[in-house]
């Protein structure tokens, strides 16, 4: 399924995957790998989040991060939910 995702389809897509890289160290990331099998601790999560709410500009529920734990399910629930 991955190779159906580009992250520079959206700007949503572009940053989720940005923060997540970032966040984690690797240059890049499967978008249907399950973030937290690679890393994404709770307090990894809480800076992503953090980055995110900055990066969009907008509020985004904590508990968006932990329903949504791939960067193409974060990144839909993302363009889908209202700003």
């Amino acid at each position: 399924m991955a190779a159906d995702f580009d992250a520079t389809t959206s700007t949503t897509a572009r940053t989720v995957t940005r923060i997540w890289t970032t966040e984690l160290g690797v240059p890049a990331l499967d978008p249907d790998l399950f973030l937290p099998h690679a890393g994404a601790t709770s307090a990894r999560t809480l800076r992503a989040h953090r980055a995110l709410r900055t990066a969009l500009a907008r509020d985004i529920p904590l508990t968006a991060l932990f329903r949504h734990p791939t960067i193409r399910t974060l990144t839909a629930y993302l363009d889908a939910a209202p700003h």
